[in-house]
């Protein structure tokens, strides 16, 4: 069975349980009257009609059933499973009450209160389809069964005229259009129904679908903390202390975790210091874990640290067999405090910046991106640094940072560095950071903002 076959079944059967439950209200209220107006006419038919007829029986037989269904609507047994035959004595009750006006018709046949009484069957017509909740299969048997039965008493024991034929297709007229209305007003009601749970399925469905979201962010959510945790705990807490060195770094991801990664690698030889920066293409929860995978080659590369252009090649090969399909600048440098000679190459990443006096310039170097082919070369180069150099490394996110102009952080980035390249490395690179805010506008960026100062003392 088809998604819509079963929810269609389901709608239906709603709907059997809706008009049960509206026939036992009405039921209640109908019972009540059934104790009234049959009652009334009863006392009509002996103390102000004085006709020579015995009523008792038929405007006894709904007041019976009307108590009947009170009892079973009313006190325990409304409770009980034996109050769910109450729809059906409801429209025994319906019944009666169109049998009790078929049995008056026949006793006053021969009588002048006759269209009267016709007229009384009229209005129990109409009675009777206001409180019908069914359409004509529930409504056409409580009027067919008793008018076909006193049709066929007349015609096997009395002498009907034509006029008492002629008046009763009155009453025969009405209950066949009161059976049509009520099945249109069936129909109606049953498409009014149908929208209605559909709409709530829908609502249902949608409140589902947000339901699995949520858990789905949720998870995401915690993903991406523990992802956030992982990425941080592989970021320097503090830098290597080195009594030759001032070292400062802000790390600024775009997303709570990015695809920026910095590291000091450290040496037996303890006047050598390894630097190295990389930024991997992307950002989120993939560009954080190829910066963890950086990180665990960094870690299990062996002799190749002590070269920068053997370390990017090592890398590269690794990240090759990897297979990823992202790439990844890096930089990687080797400072020698006793010969103060930093090494040094370049794969593809954003030359770094030396700062002397008043000037900034760009440290020169060729090297691809890491991941585009196995096997190539990277440009090792070497430069003697002084007491009071500045080394600022960066990522791209630094100089291709826009205002809502359009343009880039480069070129201001460079005024700043020669502006301010006297202070201390720390002021320095929270000097860039705080004139990149308000360069943007916001601390929000386009881009992770990973920015690494050294100073030599």
């Amino acid at each position: 069975m088809s998604d819509s076959e079963s929810q269609a079944g389901e709608i239906r059967q709603h709907y059997r349980e809706y008009i049960r439950e509206r026939t036992m209200r009405f039921g209640k209220f109908a019972s009540v009257l059934a104790l009234i107006f049959p009652t009334y006419y009863l006392i009509q038919d002996h103390y102000l009609l004085w006709y020579p007829v015995n009523t008792v029986p038929w405007r006894t037989l709904p007041v019976l059933i009307g108590v009947a269904l009170l009892v079973l609507s009313m006190g325990p047994l409304a409770r009980h499973r034996i109050a769910r035959i109450q729809p059906a004595v409801y429209y025994l009750f319906l019944t009666s009450l169109m049998a009790m006006m078929c049995g008056v018709t026949v006793l006053y046949l021969r009588f002048q209160i006759f269209n009267a009484v016709v007229t009384g069957m009229l209005i129990v017509i109409i009675v009777i389809a206001f409180g019908s909740m069914g359409g004509f299969l529930y409504l056409f048997p409580v009027y067919a069964l008793p008018f076909a039965g006193m049709i066929v008493y007349l015609l096997a024991f009395e002498t009907p005229t034509k006029n008492h034929f002629i008046i009763l297709s009155n009453p025969l007229t009405l209950l066949l259009l009161c059976s049509i209305f009520a099945e249109v007003q069936n129909r109606l009601r049953f498409r009014e129904f149908r929208a209605m749970k559909l709409a709530e399925f829908s609502n249902l469905e949608l409140a589902e679908k947000n339901r699995v979201i949520q858990h789905n962010n949720a998870q995401m959510q915690e993903q991406m903390n523990l992802a956030r945790i992982i990425q941080h705990s592989i970021i320097p807490k503090s830098p290597p202390p080195m009594d030759e060195l001032d070292i400062h770094a802000i790390y600024m991801p775009m997303m709570e975790i990015g695809g920026d990664l910095y590291d000091f690698i450290q040496f037996k030889e303890k006047n050598l210091l390894g630097v190295f920066i990389a930024d991997v293409t992307g950002h989120g929860v993939p560009a954080a874990l190829i910066t963890s995978m950086l990180k665990t080659l960094s870690n299990m590369s062996g002799r190749e640290k002590l070269a920068p252009a053997d370390f990017l090649q090592y890398l590269n090969d690794r990240v090759i067999d990897m297979g990823t399909l992202e790439l990844i600048s890096a930089f990687y440098a080797i400072y020698d405090v006793e010969t103060m000679t930093m090494r040094y190459a370049r794969a593809g990443h954003c030359p770094p910046y030396l700062v002397r006096g008043n000037d900034a310039m760009e440290l020169p170097g060729k090297g691809a991106l890491l991941g585009v082919y196995r096997g190539q070369i990277f440009q090792e180069r070497s430069i003697r640094l002084m007491s009071g150099d500045k080394m600022i490394f960066f990522t791209d996110g630094l100089i291709e940072a826009e205002n809502r102009d359009g343009v880039q952080f480069a070129e201001t980035m460079v005024t700043d560095l020669r502006q301010y390249g006297a202070i201390p490395i720390r002021e320095l690179v929270n000097t860039l950071y705080d004139n990149l805010i308000d360069f943007v506008g916001e601390k929000k960026f386009e881009d992770d903002v990973c920015i690494l100062g050294i100073e030599v003392k």
